[in-house]
């Protein structure tokens, strides 16, 4: 182009694949210098609600919500600017969750498995499996013992301690069934966590 009657070398915007020539700011053009300037990211760029109803990450088939996404990528998205950031690896399946379990025991010689992690305020022991917090003895019932986690059935204990998660120690039952082996046991009120902090209850 020329500028005072000579003829000079026309700039264009740096960014990669962009032929913009025209005014350039701090490198870029009117188009990527906005982006840069709204979004701190010259290559920003906005994403638009889904047209399919589903979540636009590859194979992610849960329900649209927003920004493109389900409700999850949306709010790694907004949380850490990439869809896809996954900060902690979560425990998936049984194996996995068979592991986890193992690696957070302590053997006590009544032979209780207790839970040395994280305890709910009635003192069990307590995992996240599938994106969702369960008690160790339901975990350890589902791997150990075969419980559907989706069923209306329980996990009872037979030796009274809640962080307790021995399979041994474990029996499925249903709330009347939970109820009755209370009563026989002659605990129907409120249970105290003993002063000596072993998790037993008394």
């Amino acid at each position: 182009m020329k500028k005072n009657g000579q003829i000079v070398q026309a700039k264009t915007c740096s960014v990669e694949g962009c032929s913009k020539l025209g005014p350039i700011t701090k490198g870029f053009c009117c188009t990527h210098y906005m982006r840069f300037h709204k979004y701190g990211d010259p290559l920003f760029t906005k994403i638009f609600k889904s047209m399919t109803g589903i979540c636009s990450i590859l194979d992610c088939s849960m329900k649209h919500h927003t920004l493109g996404f389900c409700q999850m990528h949306s709010l790694r998205y907004e949380k850490y600017g990439d869809p896809m950031k996954v900060t902690k690896l979560r425990t998936k399946t049984p194996n996995e969750l068979h592991s986890k379990l193992l690696a957070g025991r302590k053997i006590l010689g009544d032979g209780c498995w207790e839970w040395q992690k994280s305890l709910s305020g009635r003192g069990y022991g307590q995992i996240t499996y599938r994106g969702r917090t369960i008690g160790t003895h339901r975990a350890a019932a589902h791997v150990f013992l075969g419980l559907d986690l989706e069923s209306g059935l329980i996990t009872c204990h037979k030796c009274d301690n809640p962080p307790c998660f021995n399979p041994d120690h474990l029996f499925i039952g249903t709330s009347k069934e939970n109820a009755q082996d209370r009563e026989a046991k002659g605990r129907g009120g409120a249970w105290k966590r003993s002063r000596n902090d072993k998790g037993m209850f008394s």
